[in-house]
């Protein structure tokens, strides 16, 4: 009940483009103030410089834009740009808050900001969040954040909100065929790693990247150096990130090693990766699978809530025009262009999710 009235009293204050959003903005902010706001200031700052470190390793192109005198201010100054998003959006005078925005798309232009660097900021913020509050945050937390994010670098960006289109979700839809399929997509083994954090069996998809980085490894003392970190932290009875398979698997790997002189061959820990795939694909596909598919079918629900605003606000413009009855399938302008019945009206694309209802 609390939730709902906060919305509605949230939904009023929106620009008309963001209303459809407020869930989410109503979600990131609980998380906000439960999870950063209440951070002691050395945890904080730690946070902020976890970020800076994240971002910078993504682009390192982008230093020389930034100034390298006091890294913890910098730091402090980037963090705080989140922070001022998810806060400010809840204020009264949110029209104000895109004026702002579209100011700051204005100078970042100037500065050549280059588009691909919106989404690897994100990309850092995501690794950063779950370096600093772990499990807390959930899939369904990224995915709102990812929303809020998308929707404030198009204002700034001033585009026509054709990122907030059903590309994501329509890619991550298609990551569904079959878990090997999500594992090689980055955006979509991020989710199912969230997910399996939630279901506290984040050591099976770990395991399976890090003997996916042994195999690539294009030197043998690299992948010696890598498979001896691996046995330590998955195999090893009690280890940190101990993985539940067979005892014969982790037998035969030992006994390979003792044979081998301690040589990694690439094929050391492939029992070990059947099992766990295994694992992954009997406990956790089909709920990862389910949770994906909530937010399709409400990104669904709320894109027919943008086409319908649309279409009522094309419809007094249209009133003079008499059309004749037609078949709805075609339908001829005064251009002499034909098209179909749905571009009649402007065809906004779907919007990611905002349900409130937990995804997982």
């Amino acid at each position: 009940a609390d939730f709902d009235k906060s919305n509605l009293e949230l939904k009023e204050n929106l620009p008309e483009d963001l209303k459809v959003y407020c869930n989410s903005i109503e979600i990131m902010y609980r998380f906000w103030c439960s999870q950063i706001e209440t951070l002691s200031v050395e945890q904080y700052k730690q946070a902020a410089i976890r970020f800076y470190v994240n971002a910078f390793k993504r682009m390192p192109e982008t230093r020389h834009l930034f100034s390298t005198k006091n890294m913890e201010l910098q730091a402090k100054q980037f963090f705080g740009m989140f922070r001022w998003l998810v806060t400010n959006l809840r204020q009264p005078d949110s029209q104000r808050l895109v004026r702002k925005m579209k100011r700051l798309g204005v100078l970042h232009e100037k500065m050549n900001i280059k588009q691909e660097w919106y989404s690897l900021f994100l990309k850092a913020f995501h690794e950063t969040m779950v370096e600093t509050v772990k499990d807390k945050y959930t899939a369904r937390i990224r995915f709102c954040m990812e929303q809020l994010y998308t929707v404030v670098m198009n204002i700034m960006l001033n585009n026509d909100f054709e990122s907030l289109s059903s590309g994501k979700i329509a890619k991550l839809l298609k990551s569904l065929d079959k878990l090997e399929s999500c594992l090689h997509d980055d955006e979509a083994s991020a989710y199912l790693e969230l997910y399996m954090r939630q279901q506290f069996c984040v050591e099976l998809i770990l395991f399976y990247y890090d003997c996916r980085r042994f195999k690539e490894c294009p030197f043998e003392i690299q992948r010696e150096r890598l498979g001896a970190r691996i046995v330590k932290k998955y195999i090893d009875e009690n280890a940190e990130c101990e993985i539940n398979v067979s005892y014969d698997s982790k037998a035969t790997i030992y006994e390979r090693l003792q044979e081998n002189e301690n040589m990694y061959e690439l094929d050391i820990f492939d029992q070990c990766i059947e099992e766990c795939m295994e694992l992954m694909d009997i406990n956790i596909w089909n709920g990862f699978k389910r949770s994906i598919m909530r937010m399709a079918v409400d990104a669904d629900v709320h894109y027919e809530e943008q086409r319908n605003r649309a279409r009522s606000n094309l419809e007094p413009k249209l009133d003079h025009i008499q059309l004749p009855k037609l078949d709805q399938s075609s339908v001829s302008i005064s251009c002499g262009t034909p098209c179909t019945a749905d571009t009649v009206t402007p065809c906004s694309p779907p919007s990611l999710c905002t349900s409130q209802s937990s995804y997982l």
